[in-house]
């Protein structure tokens, strides 16, 4: 799924709204200067941040690029997987293979 970049923006958007209900509680309900100061404040910064946002081009994402496999220094051999097994059954194989 490739990134939208419009998603941030629902974000901003909402975060404004939310900001704009507190300044209109506050007003309705307890008249504080400072409070509807630092509210318009907000509302301010959080306007031209969403204007900033939505005015600027979107970003092209930068191509990843190919990542070859990693060279083992030394092929497994044949023995050293019957080894193995070998002594995994040995010491587990009452466990792993209940009879």
């Amino acid at each position: 799924m490739d990134y939208n970049w419009r998603t941030p923006g629902f974000t901003r958007l909402a975060i404004l709204a939310a900001t704009v209900f507190v300044l209109g509680y506050s007003m309705g309900n307890k008249f504080s200067f400072t409070l509807t100061l630092i509210l318009l404040v907000a509302i301010a910064f959080q306007g031209i941040q969403l204007l900033r946002m939505v005015e600027s081009p979107p970003e092209k994402p930068s191509p990843k690029p190919v990542e070859k496999p990693a060279q083992q220094e030394a092929p497994i051999k044949f023995d050293d997987v019957a080894q193995f097994f070998r002594i995994l059954f040995s010491t587990w194989g009452s466990v792993l293979l209940p009879l």
